[in-house]
């Protein structure tokens, strides 16, 4: 890209004060010519610089002029289509061209987002730049550098669908914290001024919401789970199904096993009558959970040393996903599904819905109910069916 300056000289008197013009040219393109409000004598004029008595002052001005149409240029060469938009933004009349994808960046490596972001919510943005919104950019518009201002809610939606028919994606919830995060960039951008309004601000996408399976291991499952066998350097994967058996038996939520203390939440039995109790208040909702604790549950208990901290969310969903595969259960596991597998054990076992309420640390029994409905139906009709037709 070349910057040119010429003197436009005074149509009246050829001798009188010409004022210095630019245009910018590239690639046999060429934008207006522009006035750059300095103006000279022809005689100090040599045709690409002045001379004379105050030339280097004017040409200081020159370069400076010069630079800010050359950076103008290389920040938005991948997305011009004509020279004359540099010369368009150096003026004012339009703004830079920003797009999507520089915004999401920028939101990324904001100051204020690094310091109050982990490791792990980096990466999830990152997998939402790069597996979901550049290549929706390159595939269905055909455009990674589309201009910001340009993406609407009809994108959003076409996003969103994208997410939802992949196989890859298990939750609803994913799809929407990710089109949040989109939506966070073009806040960013208007806020910054980068763009004149936020298109997408009160725009939400409606997800229809799934039925919601409530996926529990059977006991059969729960077992071949505590029977698995590690290696040695296995010892991580070995961690995390020692502590997802004590979920199972415990009902304790992920981040009621960070707070764990036996001395503070492990009753220890009275007498042969008594149980072991675990009585913990949960993390969610405030409430006691009264857990006697079954002989599993003691036991891995015991194999962790009563140590329940956990490692890192994602990791251990990820390990645990990888325990479950060695034996062969294909579901899709994460750690709440410990709470939903003691449930289901204890209500097949004909505990009562209150009382599994109250170890599961349930607000109402109306939750728990409506938690379980369709696993109690299911049961209900198998029991009929067993009783009738299996145990004549």
């Amino acid at each position: 890209m070349n910057v040119v300056f010429s003197l436009r000289k005074n149509n009246k008197d050829k001798d009188k004060l010409g004022t210095i013009q630019y245009y910018v040219s590239n690639n046999g393109q060429r934008s207006i010519a522009l006035s750059t409000k300095i103006k000279v004598y022809p005689k100090d004029w040599d045709g690409s610089k002045v001379i004379g008595r105050n030339g280097n002052a004017y040409n200081v001005v020159l370069d400076d002029i010069r630079a800010d149409l050359t950076s103008i240029y290389f920040q938005n060469r991948n997305t011009i289509s004509h020279v004359q938009e540099i010369s368009d933004v150096f003026e004012n009349k339009l703004k830079p061209k920003v797009t999507i994808v520089d915004l999401f960046k920028q939101l990324m490596h904001k100051k204020e987002f690094i310091e109050n972001r982990s490791k792990e919510t980096l990466r999830i943005h990152n997998t939402t730049l790069t597996i979901w919104l550049i290549p929706y950019l390159q595939d269905d518009k055909k455009n990674e550098y589309l201009e910001a201002k340009y993406l609407t809610h009809i994108d959003l939606e076409a996003i969103a669908k994208k997410m939802l028919e992949s196989k890859d994606v298990n939750s609803v919830d994913y799809v929407g914290k990710t089109i949040s995060r989109i939506k966070a960039a073009i806040k960013l951008g208007y806020t910054t001024g980068q763009l004149e309004k936020d298109a997408v601000a009160k725009y939400e996408v409606y997800l229809a919401k799934k039925e919601k399976e409530y996926i529990y291991l059977t006991p059969k499952e729960l077992s071949k789970l505590e029977n698995l066998k590690f290696l040695p350097q296995e010892h991580k994967l070995e961690r995390v199904r020692d502590l997802f058996v004590v979920q199972c038996y415990t009902g304790l939520a992920y981040g009621d096993l960070k707070g764990f203390d036996k001395k503070e939440h492990f009753r220890i039995a009275k007498d042969e009558t008594d149980w072991n109790w675990l009585i913990k208040k949960r993390g969610k909702t405030d409430i006691y959970q009264q857990i006697p604790l079954l002989e599993k549950g003691i036991e891995f208990l015991q194999k962790v040393d009563f140590n329940t901290t956990p490692i890192t969310g994602h990791v251990y969903n990820k390990n645990l996903r990888i325990c479950i595969k060695m034996v062969g259960i294909h579901k899709y596991l994460t750690s709440h599904i410990a709470r939903n597998t003691l449930g289901a054990l204890l209500l097949n076992s004909g505990i009562t819905v209150k009382t599994v309420s109250r170890v599961l640390g349930h607000k109402t029994v109306r939750y728990t109910e409506k938690v379980y409905a369709k696993v109690i139906d299911e049961w209900l009709v198998k029991d009929e069916f067993d009783r009738v037709f299996r145990n004549k």
